[in-house]
């Protein structure tokens, strides 16, 4: 592990990133997995219910009935497949990044 930055010295950019790259990676975690309708529903109350009310369909949805609809788990399904695609990208232009450098 790279010593870390004296006092003073701040952070640079090369700092940061050495940081983040000794974390270790974690298992990735789907969105399906963190909005369910069934932990998600108990933590909405009145006030969460009236601030999410003007981004909600029209129709007069709840936010707890939107949590729980199909459509919000494709498009949770939809986001995290959007996200892992840009990952994967990101990987590979690291891979080709290095194998320019070399």
């Amino acid at each position: 592990m790279p010593p870390a930055p004296a006092a003073g010295a701040g952070f640079s950019a090369q700092n940061i990133a050495s940081i983040l790259g000794n974390l270790a990676p974690q298992n990735p975690v789907s969105v399906n997995e963190v909005i369910r309708p069934e932990t998600t529903a108990p933590v909405v109350d009145e006030a969460m219910e009236q601030q999410l009310k003007e981004h909600l369909p029209g129709s007069g949805e709840t936010a707890v009935g939107t949590l729980s609809t199909p459509q919000l788990q494709q498009a949770a399904t939809d986001a995290a497949a959007a996200a892992n695609a840009d990952s994967a990208m990101d990987v590979e232009e690291k891979k080709e990044d290095k194998m320019d450098e070399s």
